[in-house]
This record gives structure tokens, C-alpha cells and sequence, in this order.
């Protein structure tokens, strides 16, 4: 009837804005930068021609011959690699071929995410004082053929204050909402501790706080994978309505809006890491003395 049609209406205007959000913030985040990209390119093309046989010479994919259809071909391709150094990374942060085994099973019928938690506490432990001698003046002369001698010296009492800094953090892969041990596996994990001299009694710290935990949905990329040494499957699929040109298909925007949230969820690990983890290995220390943590950079990596 008429308010079926009417209902059938509302979900498929409701779903059809859904789709246009979630993918129009896909291109907000992305952020694409042609210039940067070229330039990591061409560098590291000058590093493949030194590798290669002298014959072959690599170009960008839009200077080569090809038809319509290697355009499909060619995302397949990029959307494998990416996925494929998402699996890889991984690897490096802890997950084991049998952990990734359980985590696709788990994705077939959970979401399934990654998870960082962290807390950290700071307490006062001493104060100690000391003096310190921050000048000292001689004077000698003679008055009536006497000879005399004063000095003066200027003592300044100091007191410093000990704070122990104590904290966790933890990088878990967990399914649905991980509130249970069984729903979550364990990847890296770190206890630090420092002790921070101040010249206040006053908190450099937290007394104790618990950080926000930073999540980010990887079921999608789980889906993909199709073997446990982390060989991917990804394939536009052509024969849908959706699929429009290579670019423009439901594949390539999911792949799209994955890979996005997963890179704004590292910038978020490393901005945690570099705003408070690192900064505690600074604290009290002069400007020349800090270890230069900031300076840790991917310029050299090409992805």
C-alpha cells in the first residue's frame, strides 16, 4: 500500500544520505596532496632504476600505454598493497599468524577493532634542600698601616621536590565491545616509570588518570584477508549497478573510507605518544638534554 511505499521510501532516502556522509568524509580526511606524492614518487623511482636492468624504466601509470580495463586492474593492485602493508604492520605490532586466523574468524560475525588504552599516575615522594653558593666578594685594604681583609658571600637554600610518574599502556585487538578477556588479544604493552625533580610542589603530572582509549574498526580489512601468511583478496566487482569507472565503485569507497579511518586512528597513536609518553622523558630536563622524539619521522618510508 501506499504506506508501505512510503516507508520503503524513507529507508532508501535514509540509507542513500548515509552513504553520501560517510563517503564525503572519506575525501575531507584524505587530504590528498599531489605535489608531496609525486615527489616520494619520483624518489623512489630513482631507487628502482638503480636496482633494475637498464632496459626497463618505470613510469607513472597514466604515461603508459594501457586500455579502460587495466584501470581495474591497476586498483586491485593498489588496493592489495595497501591492505597488504596494513597486514604487515600488524605483524610488526605483535599479531601472530594464529591471532590473525582468530580475528578473521571473529569478523565473520563481530565487528572487530584495535584498541589502545592507557593510564598514568604521578605522586609525590620528597623534598630535599641544599644551598648552593651563588656569589662571593673579597675586599681588602689598609686603614692606619692595618691591613684588613672582608668577604662576603651570598648562599641561596634550594628546595627540590621528587615525583614518581608511573603509567601503562596497552594495544589490544578486541571484538564487539571488548569487555570481556576472551573478546580481546593482546599486542604490546609497556609499564614506565621516571622520577621528575620540579622546583614546586606542584603536580607536573596527573595524580591518576586514564586516558580516552583511541579505536579504530578493522573488520573490513579482516574480510579480505585470504590466507595466514597475510595474502589479501580484493577484486572490484563490475558486473553491480554501483560500479560506475574504477574510481567510482563501492569497493574502491570502502577500501577508501577503511584505510582512512585506520590513518587518522595511527596519527592519533602517534600524537599520544609524542603529546605524553615521550613527553615524561622530558620533563625536568634542560632543552639540550631532551631526547629528540619528535624528530622520529616516515619521510624516508614510501607506502
Amino acid at each position: 500500500g501506499v504506506g508501505d511505499l512510503s516507508r520503503c521510501f524513507a529507508i532508501r532516502a535514509t540509507d542513500f544520505f548515509l552513504h553520501k556522509l560517510r563517503y564525503s568524509s572519506v575525501c575531507t580526511m584524505l587530504a590528498f596532496r599531489e605535489e608531496e606524492f609525486r615527489r616520494r614518487v619520483d624518489k623512489a623511482t630513482e631507487t628502482v632504476r638503480q636496482i633494475l636492468h637498464r632496459t626497463r624504466s618505470p613510469v607513472y601509470a597514466a604515461d603508459a600505454e594501457h586500455s579502460y580495463s587495466d584501470k581495474f586492474v591497476l586498483c586491485n593492485i593498489l588496493v592489495r598493497l595497501a591492505l597488504g602493508s596494513v597486514f604487515h604492520s600488524l605483524s610488526v605490532a605483535g599479531i601472530s599468524n594464529q591471532d590473525l586466523a582468530t580475528l578473521v574468524e571473529w569478523s565473520k560475525e563481530a565487528t572487530v577493532g584495535l584498541r589502545l588504552e592507557a593510564r598514568e599516575s604521578c605522586r609525590f615522594v620528597q623534598d630535599t634542600s641544599r644551598e648552593r653558593k651563588t656569589s662571593e666578594t673579597r675586599i681588602t685594604g689598609t686603614v692606619s698601616n692595618q691591613v684588613f681583609s672582608q668577604s662576603t658571600k651570598i648562599v641561596t637554600k634550594i628546595t627540590e621536590y621528587e615525583w614518581a610518574v608511573e603509567g601503562r599502556w596497552r594495544l589490544t585487538a578486541f571484538r564487539g565491545v571488548g569487555s570481556d578477556e576472551t573478546d580481546l588479544i593482546n599486542l604490546m604493552s609497556q609499564n614506565f616509570s621516571r622520577s621528575v625533580i620540579t622546583g614546586s610542589k606542584s603536580n607536573p603530572r596527573f595524580d591518576s588518570h586514564v586516558f580516552p582509549n583511541l579505536e579504530v574498526d578493522i573488520s573490513w580489512l579482516l574480510q579480505h584477508l585470504s590466507g595466514p601468511d597475510g595474502s589479501v583478496d580484493f577484486e572490484i566487482n563490475r558486473e553491480v549497478a554501483s560500479c560506475c569507472t574504477p574510481r567510482r565503485n563501492k569497493d574502491v569507497n570502502d577500501a577508501l573510507f577503511c584505510t582512512s579511518m585506520l590513518s587518522a586512528w595511527c596519527a592519533s597513536v602517534r600524537a599520544f605518544f609524542a603529546d605524553q609518553v615521550f613527553a615524561i622523558a622530558t620533563l625536568g630536563l634542560e632543552a639540550d638534554k631532551r631526547p629528540d622524539v619528535l624528530g622520529i619521522s616516515t619521510e624516508g618510508v614510501f607506502v
